[in-house]
């Protein structure tokens, strides 16, 4: 079934004011990106969900959805995390645009996912490789493959105005890296091409399998095809331009402190199931560093009490009562 079917099975086919004019369009164009690749809209709807989960929105959700904004240029965060939860598995989505059904569809729901899908599209589209694919990727980029294999690889195809310009521009080395950052920081470097902290560079490495380690496991979408729990590495493409590039003292990371100088070309996916996820964390080490990253202001105040405890005069009481309460605690919160 083509867009002409969704066109004429719609319900709404006898209404002719400029509301549902608008609206059909926007399915129709929403259609034809899901035809054409389902899991490259996937991804990048799943790196928009991150992004507005996050705590940082106002950072990271990068340009705000002009649907989504009030009159004093707020985000409606809260009306955007409402709509997200009305949005089903995409799959389903292509399902009924296909049978030429749109009414289950509430109008916030579709003017977000034109946005993300369609609008967006124009900064920066997705394009899912084949796992065939993935070697003739390593070979291209000249890169040994990582020891542990992604799920998905996307191609990044992005308007980088900027980054072309001054690429044509000057003389500089181009070289190859590689970002293992957090899940809901991707959007923002993706679509609208900023770092996400203005304060901090961005910091790069040339091992592939160290920047998956840096990049730490995170909630993305429950309905993605890609998995409810995912890690990300992005293959970086960057221009060696002093002063706004600069390579560490081993030549194995770089900090990248404009992002004039940066292109994403791919973005590598380690996705898991929530199931698969808490399997691979029953190691024991696993779960002790899961409890550390998760119980930060604990250690710090536990390490601040130990410095107390041995600096006093009574140090080897406090010191004592402290590793006993420790022992206790991480007994009853680690080994059971």
């Amino acid at each position: 079934m083509n867009l002409t079917n969704l066109q004429m099975n719609d319900k709404d086919k006898d209404d002719k004011d400029d509301g549902t004019r608008g609206r059909r369009k926007m399915l129709q164009q929403v259609f034809k990106r899901l035809q054409s690749d389902l899991l490259a809209c996937d991804a990048q709807w799943t790196l928009f969900v991150a992004a507005a989960h996050s705590y940082l929105y106002e950072r990271l959700v990068l340009p705000f959805p002009k649907d989504f904004v009030t009159n004093t240029r707020k985000l409606k965060i809260e009306l955007i995390c409402e709509t997200i939860a009305e949005v089903p598995r995409l799959e389903y989505v292509l399902e009924q645009l296909n049978l030429g059904l749109s009414k289950c569809f509430s109008t916030q729901a579709v003017k977000l996912l034109h946005t993300v899908l369609v609008k967006h599209r124009d900064r920066m589209a997705l394009s899912t490789l084949r796992p065939c694919e993935f070697s003739e990727l390593y070979e291209h980029l000249q890169m040994p493959a990582p020891k542990n294999s992604p799920t998905q690889i996307f191609e990044v195809m992005a308007s980088g105005k900027d980054y072309a310009q001054l690429r044509a521009s000057h003389s500089y080395p181009v070289r190859l890296g590689f970002y293992g950052g957090k899940l809901d920081e991707l959007y923002t470097i993706l679509i609208a091409g900023t770092v996400p902290n203005e304060h901090e560079p961005l910091m790069l490495t040339t091992d592939i399998d160290e920047a998956l380690a840096m990049s730490p496991a995170a909630a993305g979408w429950g309905g993605s095809r890609c998995g409810s729990v995912l890690r990300s590495v992005a293959v970086v493409e960057f221009i060696n331009m002093p002063p706004h590039v600069t390579v560490v003292k081993d030549n194995r990371h770089v900090l990248i402190k404009s992002s004039s100088c940066m292109q994403i070309s791919y973005l590598l996916i380690y996705g898991q199931s929530c199931d698969a996820y808490e399997r691979s964390m029953e190691q024991p080490y696993k779960r002790l560093l899961r409890w550390a990253e998760a119980n930060q202001d604990v250690l710090l105040m536990s390490l601040c009490v130990l410095g107390l405890s041995i600096v006093s005069r009574t140090g080897g009481g406090y010191l004592r009562s402290f590793a006993e309460t420790g022992f206790h605690f991480f007994k009853r919160n680690l080994l059971k």
